[in-house]
Order: structure tokens, then C-alpha cells, then sequence
């Protein structure tokens, strides 16, 4: 009987590139932002450029040596936090976001792109299975920011703009990014008892026989 001893609830963010139910906050590094400027201007110098020039192929290489700066500093980034998650629990949940959507979104587009939410997502999942361990996804529609997570009441009026809420139910005074990391955690335990698996009294699961 294999024995499962940690779980956790991932959210993802603009702000905050994941908020973990367990309290912690991994800041958005921005890569592209920080590059922002060096791009633009490395754009501009190509734009200039006449079509089919040595001068043009020269500054097309070198803005796309800045792409691959910035491609590779988010790749090291996400290696990282999804390696250190995958060797602290054995079953991570998320939200199945629909990307492709959102970047449709003209506000979000730029700072969904630099995150690479997608591509995070592939590595932690190879890497918790690497370990034995799962990746759960929630289903987009369940509603993990406006769910109270200590008594389950879903709080009505909670914008985007609103980073904490009290529950009109029970009072509890939520943090917006944590609330949704513990609502996501608790979903991906009811779909890991739906396959077989139990909490155990430490907190962790283990799949029945």
C-alpha cells in the first residue's frame, strides 16, 4: 500500500506567480518586462533594416538572442520551483486553466505569455510522476476564489480587483490567492478519494487496497 504524506494546492497569479495552500507566495519574476526595453529597441533597430540586408539578418539575430535569454531564464525558473515541489509532495493540484483563452484577453495576453503557465505545468507533471507522485487538475468552473474555504459558502461580489474578503457566512477573513490554494487542495483530496486514495490522520494519503 503506497503511503502518500504531503499534498498541496497551487494558484496561479499575475502578482504572485503561484500561491501554495500551505501559506506560501512565489513572486511573478517578470522576465519579460525586465527585457522589455532591450526588445523595443532591438525591434525597432530591425524594422529599420532593408529587407534581405546583411544588417537586417545582423539585427534579427540579435533580437532573438534576447528572446532566448528571456525563454531560458523562465525555463531555469520554472525547473526550479517545479522541482522543489515535486520533492516535497507526492500530489500537487491545480486549476485547468484555459491559456489559450486568456491570453485572448488584450489586458492579460503579455503578462500570461511571460508566466508560461502551460510549460510550468508540463514540467511539474513529469517530474511528480518521475517521483511516483500526481498531478491533479480542478475543473476551470469550480469556483476556488469565491468558496470560502473553512465553511464552503460562496461569497457573491469578489472582482479581481479585491485581494481579501470576509465571508458573509461565517466571518472568516480570507485572503484572495490563499483562500482559492486551500479550495484547490481540498478539490484535488475529494478526487484522490474518488480513485481510492484516504487521508490519513497526518494529513498525507494513501490509496486504499
Amino acid at each position: 500500500m503506497k503511503n502518500i504524506k504531503s499534498h498541496v494546492g497551487l494558484d496561479a497569479g499575475i502578482k504572485d506567480f503561484i500561491t501554495i495552500s500551505d501559506g506560501k507566495k512565489i513572486k511573478n519574476k517578470k522576465f519579460l518586462d525586465k527585457k522589455l526595453k532591450n526588445l523595443k529597441r532591438k525591434q525597432r533597430k530591425l524594422s529599420r533594416k532593408a529587407k534581405g540586408s546583411a544588417r537586417r539578418s545582423k539585427a534579427r539575430n540579435l533580437l532573438a538572442k534576447v528572446h532566448k535569454k528571456v525563454k531560458n531564464a523562465r525555463d531555469d525558473f520554472h525547473h526550479k520551483v517545479s522541482l522543489k515541489l515535486a520533492v516535497e509532495n507526492q500530489a500537487v493540484s491545480i486549476e485547468d486553466l484555459s491559456i489559450s483563452k486568456m491570453v485572448q484577453t488584450k489586458y492579460l495576453a503579455r503578462y500570461l505569455s511571460d508566466i508560461g503557465w502551460n510549460s510550468f505545468v508540463e514540467k511539474l507533471k513529469y517530474k511528480l510522476e518521475d517521483r511516483g507522485g500526481t498531478l491533479i487538475k480542478i475543473g476551470k468552473f469550480f469556483p476556488s476564489t469565491k468558496t470560502c474555504s473553512k465553511c464552503g459558502f460562496v461569497q457573491s461580489g469578489i472582482t479581481l480587483s479585491k485581494r481579501s474578503w470576509v465571508c458573509d457566512n461565517c466571518e472568516t477573513e480570507h485572503d484572495r490567492d490563499l483562500n482559492a490554494s486551500i479550495n484547490i487542495d481540498n478539490q484535488g483530496v475529494i478526487k484522490l478519494k474518488a480513485e481510492g486514495f484516504t487521508v490519513s490522520a497526518r494529513g498525507g494519503l494513501r490509496k486504499t487496497a
